[in-house]
């Protein structure tokens, strides 16, 4: 299968990766990553934007290899080609000046330096956000919000989107521009206009 009903949210539907025969190693990861980010290349370049967008786009092949081989050096390549990816991506992004995009890169989770997670441990639970474009700094300040949790992503992502704040002020995140007590004590939609 390679092209799926995203439903109302995504448009186009979405897009899954044919696996190679060489499925989970290394070079078949690599080549399902390669597939995803042509896609999203030719999505960005061709997409009418004038009702709005939502891409997801994962790389896998960095936290696939994490798992099954560690983070050596087979894990540090993986990451460059993903990087390397990125930089495409945000260039496809570049060559439509006239649209504002907010690009978030995260990861769910870390890893032990031998592979896998799961437990408690601070290498396990540290995770990392990277964002770029429109709210994706503290109201009012050009400051970079601190205390972002992955449970942020989403409600950030609902609120660029323009969603009505009553569908995600339910949510344990918030959005990166708004102050945690500006969204417990719901006054959040004024300051974001």
């Amino acid at each position: 299968m390679d092209h799926v009903s995203g439903g109302p949210m995504f448009a186009d539907g979405g897009f899954v990766p044919v696996p190679s025969t060489d499925g989970e190693s290394p070079e078949g990861l690599d080549a399902l990553d390669e597939q995803v980010t042509r896609r999203a290349e030719e999505f960005i370049a061709g997409h009418d934007s004038s009702q709005g967008s939502l891409l997801v786009c994962y790389l896998g092949a960095p936290d696939e290899i994490a798992h099954a081989h560690g983070t050596g050096p087979l894990y540090d390549e993986s990451i460059a080609r993903a990087d390397a990816r990125v930089v495409r991506l945000l260039a496809a992004i570049g060559a439509r000046p006239e649209e504002e995009w907010t690009v978030i890169a995260v990861t769910d989770h870390g890893h032990v330096d031998a592979g896998g997670h799961g437990g408690d441990s601070d290498e396990e639970r540290t995770a990392w956000i990277a964002a770029r474009g429109p709210f994706t700094r503290v109201l009012g300040t050009g400051v970079v919000p601190e205390g972002l949790e992955q449970a942020d992503v989403a409600a950030h992502a609902m609120a660029t989107l323009r969603i009505n704040d009553a569908a995600w002020a339910h949510m344990t995140g918030r959005p990166f521009d708004l102050p945690r007590a500006s969204v417990e004590a719901g006054t959040t939609g004024a300051a974001r206009e």
